[in-house]
């Protein structure tokens, strides 16, 4: 009702009923009865009109500055638009796949689909999740468009529960000494041979085999009057968090440890020797694979991780890039997440070794 009032009052309805207004208040004047008293009825008619005519002229310019606001509002908001819109083109630029990409993503899938389906026993499963994973690690080099000397590897590492997981004890790395297995969550497994690079290597030659602690509680913000996180920055604390990990400079990951992490000093100074050692991983990304379900949702059990490392990246330096990524690679995280599944159910391990 009040939008339709002030519709009328801003139309040109209200407008020419205000000037009518005016103009029956002149006529009434005008018959003024000449000499004597003016009849009583001849003044309410002339205040009358008078009334309304000024209260209509003043109800109309009220609506018309109101419409005049809002006006200047959606100007307003949209030029914010227009600028937001400026300011972001060149983060959707940087961060848009090649137009290939997804028909890549596409073609890709298809062959790890049909190499898992062909799958006949755990040998066969085995090479199916290698098959997913170097998938990745192209489509990593597809996305990211960097130049051709630029190598991107991709590996699983499979979250173990503490029972599972004594035999990886001795390969555990960036880890208190005489702290048992058994006092964690598990452990996050990396076997060489669930690797591939987006240069046809299965397994990345440069993959050695160790396994990365799993605290059983992820810790609290320092900022929040925590004592810092408890999980290792990458595979570790993507596992806990459920949600990526990006760190475009591998160099910076000792600092984090100091500054966000309630690590002893003798595990920032191993973190901080081991990256600095290999150089031709500059950066990574951690992404959760989570059990494959009939419905998307929250609450997924996590199997593990999936990283991605490069010796310099391009698109993927930043979290918008990386989000991007791994929402188009749902589809096949799905697909090696039940071929993983499928491994383990026919017999596969996952320990130290050969997995088969």
């Amino acid at each position: 009702m009040k939008e339709r009032v002030e519709r009328f009052l801003v139309s040109w309805l209200a407008g020419g009923l205000a000037s009518a207004l005016i103009l029956v208040a002149g006529v009434v004047a005008s018959l003024r009865p000449s000499g004597g008293e003016s009849h009583p009825c001849w003044a309410a008619s002339l205040g009358l009109s008078v009334l309304a005519a000024t209260l209509l002229t003043f109800a109309r310019q009220g609506a018309v500055d109101r419409a005049a606001e809002r006006v200047r509002d959606n100007l307003e908001r949209s030029q914010q638009r227009l600028e937001n819109a400026a300011t972001g083109l060149p983060d959707l630029i940087r961060t848009s796949p090649e137009k290939n990409f997804l028909w890549q993503l596409g073609v890709k899938f298809e062959k790890c689909l049909y190499v898992s389906d062909a799958a006949e026993n755990v040998r066969d499963l085995g090479i199916a999740l290698t098959t997913c994973l170097q998938a990745i690690a192209e489509l990593a080099g597809d996305f990211d468009n960097g130049p051709p000397r630029i190598t991107y590897c991709a590996n699983l590492m499979v979250f173990l529960k503490p029972a599972d997981a004594s035999s990886w004890e001795p390969s555990l790395t960036f880890h208190e000494t005489g702290v048992a297995v058994s006092s964690l969550a598990g452990v996050l497994a990396l076997s060489p041979v669930f690797s591939g690079n987006s240069k046809g290597e299965t397994p990345d030659p440069k993959l050695r085999e160790f396994a990365l602690p799993v605290p059983s509680e992820l810790g609290t913000e320092k900022p929040k009057g925590g004592t810092g996180w408890n999980a290792l920055p990458g595979a570790p604390f993507a596992f806990l968090r459920d949600d990526i990990e990006l760190f475009t400079e591998t160099t910076a990951l000792a600092a984090w440890c100091h500054e966000h992490g309630n690590f002893k000093p003798s595990i920032t100074r191993q973190v901080d020797e081991y990256f600095r050692a290999n150089t031709d991983i500059t950066g990574f990304l951690a992404m959760p694979l989570h059990e494959a379900s009939s419905e998307f949702s929250e609450g997924r059990r996590a199997l593990g991780v999936i990283n991605v490392h490069w010796n310099r990246p391009t698109r993927l330096s930043t979290m918008k890039a990386a989000e991007l990524f791994y929402s188009a690679l749902s589809p096949l995280f799905s697909l090696t997440a039940r071929t993983l599944v499928a491994y383990r159910q026919a017999g596969g391990a996952i320990s130290p070794g050969s997995p088969t």
